[in-house]
């Protein structure tokens, strides 16, 4: 989840909104935007803003090689990529073959009975599907394609402190520990459930915010094929 908040403080999203329609019309080569994460939404949203011309400095907490680990940090499911998720890959400028090389098409389901019976159910009856593909993977080709773009810079092992809506300024602690001083006209957190930028929001006088759980757990199974490609269980 993606919190958005201007230096020019407003409670809703109506001030992003304008200036960013304001820096890709007139003014986006002196517009510096500040991403707090550097997850899917916050690489992409790099991407994005730095097709556009715009000059963005992306801080993710974790350290570099997460993106390239077999087993990423924390439980995720994986996520399922349908058209809109694409149409936004293909506004960052990335080539499908490299994404759908990632992916397996998901073109239907199977509805195991309690009499050990295997119905399936197609997804769509013209062939159109979604496609499933692991966030760590994701992630990484998104990270290379912002790293790859001359308006993005991306910083690892940056810790967002606190943020100061009235002189535009905020803090994060680098690698070696020190505290940095840093400003931009535009801030956006994409940091997460959990996110740092969100708590900083919410001491602002008359910040409006509300938050729901899911009523159930999950958990992540992998049930890989039987040697002759066949879907195992």
């Amino acid at each position: 989840m993606a919190e958005t908040a201007s230096l020019d403080y407003s409670p809703s999203f109506g001030t992003f909104r304008a200036l960013l329609r304001s820096a890709i019309a007139t003014e986006k080569k002196d517009l510096l935007v500040s991403i707090i994460g550097g997850g899917l939404v916050g690489s992409l949203c790099a991407c994005i803003l730095g097709n556009q011309g715009i000059r963005v400095k992306v801080y993710e907490y974790r350290n570099e090689c997460v993106r390239s680990a077999e087993i990423a940090e924390g439980r995720s499911m994986n996520l399922l990529l349908s058209e809109r998720g694409l149409s936004a890959l293909r506004l960052a400028g990335m080539e499908e073959k490299a994404i759908f090389d990632l992916t397996i098409p998901i073109k239907g389901r199977i509805l195991h009975t309690k009499e050990g019976r295997k119905i399936p159910f197609l997804s769509d009856r013209k062939g159109r599907c979604v496609y499933s593909i692991m966030r760590k993977d994701l992630n990484e080709v998104i990270i290379a394609a912002a790293k790859e773009n001359p308006n993005v810079d991306i910083f690892f092992n940056y810790k967002f402190i606190n943020f100061d809506f009235k002189t535009n300024k905020f803090e994060t602690k680098g690698p070696d520990g020190e505290i940095e001083d840093n400003s931009a006209d535009l801030l956006i957190g994409c940091d997460g459930a959990y996110s740092a930028v969100r708590k900083q929001m919410l001491r602002t006088p008359r910040f409006n915010h509300s938050q729901s759980y899911f009523e159930h757990g999950y958990i992540e199974l992998a049930i890989p094929p039987t040697s002759t490609g066949k879907v195992s269980g």
